[in-house]
């Protein structure tokens, strides 16, 4: 089980790196670049819950980055799993 948690922290670690480096990061809660408002983001994109002033340390935000793709992750998950029950449904 503890190998388990080792590839699974290795793995979101190698997430985070990646995907951060297409993001970008910035630690000051910055307005929409096309609305020049809503919604406002921070971090690697984050938006939820962002107000202007917010302001993160890089710690921070690779914290939420890597809440955030777990998040994601486990939504892909379940959305895979009822296409393939519907799928197995059709036949």
């Amino acid at each position: 089980m503890a190998n388990r948690l080792q590839k699974g922290s290795a793995a979101a670690a190698m997430a985070v790196a990646l995907v951060g480096s297409f993001e970008g990061l910035r630690q000051n809660a910055h307005p929409d670049p096309a609305t020049r408002g809503q919604p406002w983001t921070i971090c690697y994109g984050s938006t939820n819950g962002v107000k202007p002033g917010d302001r993160k340390t890089v710690e921070q935000c690779k914290a939420l980055l890597a809440l955030e793709l777990n998040t994601y992750a486990r939504g892909s998950k379940a959305v895979c799993a009822c296409r393939c029950r519907m799928r197995a449904s059709w036949r």
